[in-house]
């Protein structure tokens, strides 16, 4: 949890859009782990397309926001563009704790 609030911090700090930009990018990374918490067992919310125009505006583009993906338990899946994919139920990952990102 610890290290969790430290990505948060580093966040807030990078963000190149300042607060606003980070709130936002809080507000979809919440938005993705709601959604797998309510229906594991649905790949849609299981998955993040890296290539997305939303992830990239709201997400990729401040810095330290994929390493926070990480230790929710989303996984680097595929090469290249590839996307996250959320190592739970169904999935064959690990689930929570990022263990193997």
């Amino acid at each position: 949890m610890q290290q969790m609030r430290g990505v948060l911090v580093d966040m807030k700090k990078a963000a190149p859009g300042g607060e606003e930009q980070f709130k936002t990018c809080v507000s979809t990374l919440l938005k993705y782990i709601a959604n797998v918490a309510k229906a594991p067992e649905e790949e849609k919310f299981r998955s993040i397309k890296k290539g997305n125009a939303a992830f990239q505006g709201r997400v990729a583009a401040v810095p330290g926001a994929e390493a926070f993906l990480g230790l929710c338990g989303f996984q680097v899946r595929g090469r290249g563009v590839g996307g996250w994919g959320w190592g739970g139920v169904g999935w064959g990952g690990v689930g929570w704790g990022g263990v193997g990102w």
